[in-house]
């Protein structure tokens, strides 16, 4: 199964998972909150509504426009999950400092997201850096 290093308990699984969905809220409120202090227009600041859209078009699937917000926060919580997983599995492999550990995950998010060979860019939801 897991190798030995990399078992955790649960209760640590399930703080690591609880972690990140409680993370992904200030990801969205911050992002409503610039949108509307910097005058963007709202569709800049939506990139889950716009994200799924892609998706849709990309396998041909008709989405209805209200159900963008429905699976688009169905995605954002549940990548939040993974990641809050991700690191605490990383933080019992190799434990880091949080000041090192969870700048070194907003890079790999990032970097899984939008860079040139990332999500976000390659369903071109973003456009590139």
């Amino acid at each position: 199964m897991w190798p030995r290093k990399l078992r955790t308990s649960k209760p640590a699984i399930v703080r690591g998972v609880g972690a990140g969905l409680i993370a992904g809220i200030p990801q969205v409120v911050v992002t409503q909150a610039e949108a509307h202090l910097l005058d963007v227009p709202r569709s800049r600041a939506d990139i889950g509504p716009r994200f799924v859209h892609r998706l849709s078009q990309y396998v041909d699937a008709e989405v209805p426009p209200a159900a963008h917000w429905l699976v688009a926060g169905a995605f954002h919580f549940g990548y939040a999950a993974f990641w809050g997983l991700i690191y605490t599995l990383f933080q019992r492999w190799r434990p880091a400092q949080p000041h090192v550990g969870g700048p070194l995950l907003g890079a790999l998010i990032y970097a899984a997201a939008f860079s040139p060979w990332g999500a976000a860019t390659n369903t071109r939801t973003e456009l590139p850096v």
